[in-house]
Order: structure tokens, then C-alpha cells, then sequence
């Protein structure tokens, strides 16, 4: 009996401890079933936050992305109000949602969310008195984190990148989960869409589009010429009978200066160029010019006439990435009333107490510095008796006279001075007190050739300032220069106010001067990485330990190209040739920052007249 009691005991505490485990394992089950469907809500949670997102994003895209507006027109549906800002403001277009809103560089869109809705909503939209996006859509705010710039074309924006948000409410609870993706939105380059010149002169109250014609030609004279844009336009190039000017932008920084910033832009003027016609002379007034070639004086003997000039011209408008718009372009003829030029019998000499300096220029061999260093110190301060500080040219006088002109040919050297005293930082009398005569006399004559030719026509003996023999240059005639637009152009083509393309600081930079003269010294010329440049001996490259003389490069020293560095693989000294070869140089509009006076040339970088000096005076 006892057996059967105590067989009966543990069968019942096996049962319970059955019965008790069971409810335990039920019980972790339970748990683990709970904590798995609440990891999958919140996944859920999480992938519904990132379809929201994607959305979101997807629809910035499009309304930045263009559209067609009528026909040959396409604008996005949101626009930066001032393209060339560091922070946009963008702007909404009227077709535009008008729940979609901007505030600077947040956005705004809807979202249409799938969720339970009151019944007043659910009548609305049966009703027609609202659509579901108005019904069921949420504000969602997105935010531009960063505008990526072209790296060969810095004003091109050519991607942003934007971050979404997005609040999801957990099944059965109260909490909320934030969603957070970022996405970067390739955009296209914003294309100018029209371009235009307008004119203003003599008797004109406004500016018009009136340019003449042969029968009947403007009124010679001075005449400002505007060119106009629409939509976002980097700059204009304005080309006058084969000149091309730049205009809208900074010569010094290269900023944008004008005001058409976006795609609503409509005739904002660009910049503004002066052309003078000067109206006709008076009988036996010619026209002097030197040849930069051969020296020989010219003239072109001219009388009041009647007749017209037509003046080419062809404006373009360049997009941030450097492409010229084929719809931005405008050409045409300016008809302006120009001299009619007729024979004349050969000149004969006058004006000569106009030069009072006898024999500096031809006799450079007996140079005084006691006379020189003062003459040059008044050329520097533009003070004293200015005919002591010009020279008489002889042969050129006679050129001038057996042209037909009466008058004289003489030399300048105020260039000179100011040459001297911005190379040295001293006046010419201190260089001669300091450094001594052989030093002031070396120093003068390499400077010679910025000496200006001026001629004084009979008989009221006016001056006219016609040609400069220019020294310093450092590059041959054809050298390949990298412009701001890409392309390439040779050295002698290039104008003050063109845009080259300065590789060290990565965008475009303004042309001050160009400059030329003979070079009588070796020639140099510099292999590096594929790529070969033939210069001066004085020209600057830059290295990574700081600037350095073509004469003191050396083959396998490192140079500097932008951000990269190349090895010098061969430097060849060249033979002294007769007569001695034009070289060039150009000087870039800028600070005294060293990064602002590079060029690239024939694929090297190499830097400007500036830091050549820079470099002498080291």
C-alpha cells in the first residue's frame, strides 16, 4: 500500500515539474516569438522610412531636373535664385505643386502615407472636394548638405547632395522612428538663352539696335556697347573685327560681376565695351604705327572723308561649363563713319625741340647714370620738364618723314624707370648710390626695350604714342596656352582682359599685359612628362622646395603642375640665333599672392612676368 502511495507521489511531482518546465519553455517561446515580431516591425518601420526617402529624393531630382516650358524653352521647376551663391535660394516655378516650398536650402514635398483617415477625409475625396494627395499626402523637409563642383569648370555645380527625413510610427505603440538617407543628385550644366548688343553713341538718348548701315553709317565717336543675357551665363566673349574681350567677369578674381544668375534671367546686362571712332581729321592728320617686326615707322596720310567702316562683330554666352550656347550668339556690322584715306607727298622735319635728349638711345655704349638715374626718377614721379625725357630717333624720324608725314620719331624711357624701380622695390638714383654704376648700367640696359616710340606731328606737334619694344618675354610666339574656356591659343594671340586657365589655383584668371621683345641670350628648353616648353633662362617653374630658374633646372628635379608633380626629363640649352627671336610673356591680373601667377604652357605650368621679377629679386 505504501509502494503504490509513494508510485502515486512521484508521478504526480513528475507531472507538475512536466507541467512546470513546459510553462517555462512556453513562456521563452512566447518571448522570443515577442521580440522577433517587434525586430520585424522595426525593420518594417525601417524600410517603409527609406521608401519615403527614396520618394522623397526622387521627386527633388525631377523638380530639379529641366522640363519643357514652351516650345524650345526647358526650365527645372525649382531653381537657385542666384546660381553663383555659396548657399542657394531656391525658387519654385508656378506650374509647380504648390505644396512643394523652399526656404534657402531646405525643401519641402508631399508624401502621400497609407494610414487610417477620418471619415470627413474619406467623404472629401468621394466628393471630389479633395484629392487623395491633398487628402492623405505629409510634409516631408529635405536639406542640400553639399554642392559639388565641376574641377576643370569650379562655377559648374554638377551635383548635390541632399539629405531625407523621415518620422514612422511603430505598430501598436507610440514610438517613433526616425529615418535618415542621403543621396547625391547629378545635375545638368544650366545653358544660356540668348544673348544680345545693344549700342549707345553720339546723339543717342538710349541704348539701341540701330548699328547703321553702309548708306547711311553712325556719326563717328565713342560708342559704349552692352551686351545683354538670359538665363545663367558665365560670360560673354565680345569679338571685334577678330579681338575678342571678355565680359561679366572680375579681371582680377575671375568672379562673376553680372546679373544673369538663373533661368529667369532676361536681358541682364553682361558687360559693357568701349568703341572709339574718332571722327575725321583735319586735313594732313595721319595715322603712325611702328612695325613690332622690322621697327620700320609707317603712316597713312588721311583727309576728312565721307565714307563708312564696317566693323564685324560676333557676341557669345558661355555656360558654367565652358561651353558656348549655339542659341546664345549673335553676329552682325557695326557701320560707324570713318577718314577717307588719300596720297601724300613726302614729309619733312619739324617738332624736333620736342626731344630734347640727344644721343641716350644710339650711344648706349657712353651711358651717364649721374644723368640717367634723375632723368628716370622724374619719368617714375611725372614731374620736371617732360621733353628732357625723350630721345630723338634719327632713322626713325626720316622713315616717318619719307612717308609723307612732317614731324619727328622719339624714345621714352619712363617704362624704363618704372621698370627698374618695381624690379629692385627702389628709385633709380637709389639703385645707382647702393649697387653702384656697372650695376645701375647692366640693369638699365636689359630694360632698354621697354622704351615707348612716340611721334610728334606737324604742325601743332601732338604726340601720338606708337609702339613699344617690350622686353622680358619668355615664351616663343606659338606657344600653347591654356585658356579658361579649354582651349588652346598661342602666346601672341592672347589680349589684356582675356581669360587664361591657372592650374595652380584651379580656375580662370584675367590677362593685366602681354608682352614681347628679341632675346639675345640661350633659349631653354624644358622636357617633363611627354610635354615640351622652350623658354628664357630667367623663366620661373615652381617645385616643391619653391621657385626655380629655367637655367638652374636640373633632368630628374620634380615640378609642380596644379596639385601634382612631373619630372624634368631633359634640359637643352639652345644656340644664340641672328636676328634674335621674338619671345613672350604675360603678366595675370591678381594679388601678390604667388598661387594667382601661374599658367599653363604647352602642358606645363610655369609662372608669369611677375613672378619672373619676383624670382630676380630673390
Amino acid at each position: 500500500m505504501n509502494n503504490e502511495n509513494g508510485s502515486t507521489s512521484l508521478t504526480v511531482l513528475a507531472a507538475i515539474a512536466a507541467v512546470f518546465f513546459t510553462s517555462i519553455y512556453v513562456m521563452d517561446s512566447s518571448r522570443k516569438t515577442t521580440q522577433s515580431l517587434n525586430l520585424a516591425k522595426i525593420n518594417n518601420s525601417q524600410m517603409v522610412g527609406q521608401n519615403i526617402n527614396l520618394s522623397n529624393i526622387a521627386q527633388i531630382k525631377a523638380l530639379l531636373s529641366d522640363r519643357k516650358i514652351s516650345t524650345g524653352v526647358y526650365e527645372p521647376a525649382l531653381y537657385p535664385q542666384d546660381y553663383f551663391a555659396n548657399s542657394w535660394d531656391l525658387r519654385r516655378q508656378g506650374f509647380t505643386n504648390a505644396k512643394v516650398t523652399s526656404v534657402t536650402d531646405r525643401i519641402r514635398v508631399p508624401f502621400v502615407v497609407a494610414s487610417e483617415k477620418t471619415p470627413e477625409q474619406f467623404y472629401s475625396v468621394l466628393e471630389g472636394a479633395s484629392s487623395q494627395v491633398e487628402a492623405y499626402a505629409k510634409d516631408y523637409e529635405l536639406l542640400i548638405v553639399g554642392k559639388n563642383r565641376n574641377p576643370n569648370f569650379p562655377y559648374f555645380i554638377e551635383s548635390i547632395d541632399v539629405e531625407a527625413q523621415s518620422e514612422v510610427e511603430l505598430a501598436k505603440s507610440n514610438d517613433v522612428k526616425q529615418v535618415k538617407n542621403r543621396a547625391r543628385i547629378p545635375l545638368a550644366a544650366p545653358v544660356p538663352k540668348d544673348v544680345s548688343l545693344w549700342i549707345k553713341g553720339p546723339g543717342m538718348p538710349s541704348f539701341t539696335q540701330n548699328f547703321g548701315t553702309a548708306a547711311a553709317p553712325l556719326p563717328a565717336g565713342s560708342y559704349t556697347l552692352e551686351v545683354r543675357g538670359s538665363g545663367v551665363v558665365y560670360y560673354a566673349e565680345l569679338n571685334i573685327s577678330g579681338v575678342s574681350h571678355v565680359l561679366g567677369l572680375d579681371p582680377k578674381t575671375g568672379g562673376v560681376l553680372h546679373g544673369a544668375r538663373n533661368v529667369k534671367a532676361q536681358d541682364a546686362v553682361i558687360g559693357q565695351y568701349t568703341l572709339d571712332i574718332n571722327p575725321p581729321p583735319a586735313p594732313g592728320a595721319p595715322k603712325i604705327s611702328i612695325n613690332p617686326t622690322t621697327c620700320e615707322v609707317t603712316a597713312d596720310p588721311s583727309v576728312a572723308g565721307g565714307s563708312s567702316k564696317g566693323i564685324d562683330f560676333q557676341i557669345t554666352a558661355f555656360g558654367v561649363d565652358g561651353v558656348a550656347a549655339a542659341a546664345a550668339q549673335q553676329t552682325g556690322t557695326l557701320y560707324i563713319a570713318t577718314p577717307q584715306t588719300v596720297a601724300s607727298g613726302p614729309g619733312t622735319r619739324a617738332c624736333e625741340d620736342q626731344c630734347e635728349v640727344t644721343g641716350l638711345w644710339s650711344q648706349p655704349h657712353v651711358m651717364d647714370p649721374p644723368v640717367w638715374s634723375p632723368m628716370l626718377d622724374d619719368g617714375i614721379l611725372q614731374k620736371g620738364n617732360p621733353r628732357l625725357r625723350y630721345d630723338d630717333l634719327m632713322t626713325e624720324s626720316e622713315q616717318l618723314n619719307k612717308a609723307g608725314v612732317s614731324g619727328a620719331v622719339c624714345v621714352n624711357y619712363d617704362h624704363v624707370g618704372q621698370m627698374l624701380r618695381d624690379t629692385h622695390q627702389m628709385m633709380p638714383s637709389q639703385i645707382l648710390a647702393q649697387k653702384g654704376s656697372a650695376f645701375f648700367v647692366e640693369q638699365v640696359r636689359d630694360l632698354m626695350p621697354y622704351r615707348q616710340i612716340y611721334a610728334f606731328i606737324a604742325p601743332t606737334c601732338e604726340k601720338q604714342l606708337i609702339g613699344q619694344r617690350n622686353a622680358c618675354g619668355c615664351f616663343a610666339a606659338d606657344t600653347p596656352i591654356l585658356m579658361a574656356d579649354g582651349s588652346q591659343r598661342p602666346i601672341q594671340d592672347i589680349k589684356p582682359g582675356d581669360f587664361v586657365w591657372n592650374p595652380r589655383t584651379n580656375s580662370p584668371q584675367a590677362v593685366a599685359r602681354v608682352i614681347a621683345g628679341p632675346e639675345e641670350k640661350p633659349l631653354y628648353e624644358v622636357s617633363a612628362e611627354g610635354s615640351t616648353l622652350v623658354v628664357t633662362e630667367d623663366h620661373p617653374f615652381l617645385t616643391p622646395f619653391g621657385l626655380i630658374s629655367a637655367k638652374d633646372l636640373k633632368p630628374g628635379m620634380r615640378i609642380v603642375t596644379g596639385t601634382l608633380e612631373s619630372t624634368v626629363s631633359q634640359i637643352q640649352k639652345k644656340a644664340v640665333t641672328k636676328p634674335a627671336p621674338i619671345v613672350w610673356n604675360l603678366e595675370l591680373a591678381g594679388s601678390d599672392t604667388e598661387d594667382e601667377h601661374f599658367v599653363q604652357a604647352a602642358g606645363i605650368m610655369t609662372g608669369d612676368l611677375y613672378l619672373q621679377n619676383s624670382l630676380k629679386r630673390e
